[in-house]
């Protein structure tokens, strides 16, 4: 089950990164995304590491970076505004990336964690 989440978590990390081309900032978020994307891939192969741990980090100091700077007037623009034409509607969407990013490292990090509690007892 959790290799059939991974390989989708990875398809959807790679759409991440593949809709940044054409974002002015793109290069960052493609790095940002292109990372849990890396450990995703891993994970895929059964290799869990360390770098889950340091992406729950890293995301949620992302995350909680943008959080001040979210203000939507209206919530459905979030979905409907391709232009991001509404103030804060581009800093809502990445912030809400990094937190799902974040989420998704968690569960990486307690699997490379479990794994690695087992192989010390064995």
């Amino acid at each position: 089950m959790l290799r059939v989440v991974s390989v989708i978590m990875l398809i959807l990390l790679l759409l991440c990164v593949i809709v940044q081309f054409n974002d002015p900032d793109g290069l960052v978020w493609m790095l940002i995304y292109g990372y849990g994307t890396v450990v995703t891939a891993f994970a895929v192969a059964k290799r869990y590491t360390v770098f889950a741990v340091v992406g729950v980090v890293g995301y949620l100091a992302g995350f909680f970076y943008w959080l001040p700077g979210i203000v939507v007037e209206n919530p459905t623009h979030l979905l409907t505004d391709l232009q991001m034409g509404e103030r804060g509607v581009e800093e809502a969407r990445e912030a809400i990336g990094l937190l799902i990013a974040a989420a998704w490292m968690l569960v990486l990090s307690i699997v490379w964690y479990r794994n690695r509690s087992r192989s010390l007892v064995d």
